[in-house]
C-alpha cells in the first residue's frame, strides 16, 4: 500500500503498459500524418471521403493511405462514417491536428519521431560507462528545423501580442529604442518578430549554428528588416567589443541546452549595460523528479525529448548536462548566483509547458 503522498502502483500493470505502448505507436502515425499533411487534406475535404478519394486529393498511394487510416481510426483520431468506407475529422480535432490549427499538437509527435530517428542509437551508445560522453549537433541534421516547429507558433501568435505587454516598462523601452540580443536565435523567428514590432530598437541574433544564422539572414532580407543582424557564435565566448552594448537579452528554449551555463551567464552579464534585463524562457518543471509527478502534465514528453537531444548534446560538449527538466529551483539558483536579481517568474501564457524567468543585472 502506498504511504501518504505516494501513488499506489501495486495494481495490475498489464492494461497500463499496453495502453502506453499503443499510444506510442499512435504518436508515430500522428507524426506521419503531420509531416505528410494528411490531416490538412482530410480537413479540407470537409465531408467523409473514401481512402481512394483522400489519396487522390493528397497525391499519394491509396494502399499506404488506407493502412494509415486504419491506425488513426482505431486510435480514435480520425472518424469513420456509418458505411464503414469513408473517413473524416471531427470538428473538435481539426485545430489540434492540422498544421494551421490554433491548438496544433501533432507537431510534437513529429518532433519526437525525428529526434528518435536522429539520436536514438547515438544516445543508446552513450549509456554504458565505457561509451561516448554524448552526442554532437552533427548527429541531428534536422534538429533546428524540427525544434523550430515547437516554438515558432507561439512566437508568431503571442511573443509580441501578449508576452511583451506583460512587462510595460520593457515594452516602453522597446518602443522608445534599445539594443537587444537574442541568444540562441535559431533561424531568426523571435528576432525578426521583435524587429518587425519595434522598429526603433535594434536586434542582434546569435546562434551556435552557421546554418541557422544564414536562414535568419534570409528571413530578415525577405521582410526587408533593417534593424536586425545575425552572427554565428558561442554564448560562452561572445565578442570582446560588445561589453555593455545591450539593454535586453532574450533567450528562448536555450538555457537548459547550455553546456557551461555559469560561463554563459558571465558573458551575458558582461554585454548588458547597467540595469540590463534578461528573459529566460525554458521548460517548466521542478528539479526533483518526485515533484513532477502529476504536477507537470508535459513531464514525460520533456524528460524524453531531453534524453534524446538536450542532455547528450550538453554532456557530449563536456558540459554539466542540465537537461530540459533541470527545473525552476536549479535555474533560479544558477542565474541568481551569476549576479542577476529575479524580478518575476511564472508560466508563459499560451505556452504553459514553459516558464519565464525575468531578471535584472546586478551591478
Amino acid at each position: 500500500m502506498a504511504s501518504k503522498g505516494e501513488t499506489d502502483l501495486s495494481g495490475d500493470f498489464g492494461p497500463q503498459i499496453e495502453e502506453t505502448i499503443q499510444h506510442g505507436f499512435a504518436s508515430v502515425m500522428i507524426a506521419m500524418g503531420y509531416d505528410l499533411g494528411l490531416f490538412d487534406v482530410i480537413a479540407e475535404l470537409s465531408v467523409p471521403n473514401s481512402s481512394e478519394e483522400i489519396a487522390a486529393a493528397a497525391g499519394m498511394k491509396e494502399r499506404y493511405i488506407r493502412e494509415w487510416l486504419g491506425a488513426m481510426v482505431t486510435a480514435k483520431i480520425v472518424s469513420i462514417d456509418s458505411t464503414g468506407d469513408k473517413y473524416f475529422l471531427q470538428a473538435n480535432r481539426v485545430p489540434y491536428l492540422t498544421k494551421g490549427g490554433s491548438c496544433n499538437k501533432s507537431y510534437a509527435a513529429s518532433l519526437l519521431v525525428n529526434l528518435t530517428k536522429d539520436g536514438f542509437e547515438k544516445v543508446k551508445a552513450s549509456f554504458p560507462t565505457e561509451g561516448p560522453a554524448g552526442t554532437s549537433y552533427d548527429d541531428y541534421p534536422g534538429r533546428s528545423d524540427h525544434t523550430a516547429k515547437f516554438g515558432n507558433r507561439w512566437i508568431k501568435n503571442h511573443l509580441v501580442n501578449s508576452f511583451i505587454p506583460l512587462f510595460p516598462e520593457l515594452k516602453n523601452q522597446l518602443e522608445t529604442g534599445i539594443t537587444v540580443i537574442d541568444l540562441g536565435c535559431g533561424k531568426g523567428a523571435s528576432t525578426c518578430a521583435l524587429a518587425r514590432a519595434f522598429p526603433r530598437s535594434t536586434f542582434h541574433g546569435v546562434d551556435y549554428l552557421e546554418v541557422n544564422c544564414q536562414g535568419a539572414k534570409r528571413q530578415a532580407e525577405e521582410e526587408s528588416l533593417k534593424n536586425c543582424k545575425f552572427s554565428a557564435g558561442d554564448i560562452s565566448k561572445l565578442p570582446d567589443d560588445i561589453s555593455g552594448n545591450f539593454q535586453y537579452a532574450f533567450m528562448n528554449n536555450v538555457f537548459h541546452d547550455l553546456a557551461h551555463p555559469m560561463t554563459c551567464l558571465a558573458e551575458i552579464k558582461r554585454i548588458l549595460g547597467p540595469g540590463g534585463l534578461l528573459s529566460i524562457i525554458d521548460c517548466h518543471g521542478y528539479s526533483a523528479i518526485k515533484d513532477n509527478i502529476d504536477r507537470v502534465p508535459a513531464a514525460v514528453n520533456l524528460y524524453s525529448a531531453s534524453l534524446l537531444g538536450c542532455l547528450p548534446l550538453s554532456l557530449g560538449a563536456g558540459g554539466v548536462g542540465l537537461g530540459a527538466m533541470c527545473g525552476v529551483e536549479k535555474i533560479t539558483e544558477i542565474v541568481t548566483s551569476a549576479g542577476f536579481e529575479m524580478l518575476q517568474s511564472g508560466l508563459v501564457p499560451e505556452f504553459r509547458s514553459y516558464r519565464h524567468y525575468f531578471h535584472c543585472k546586478v551591478a
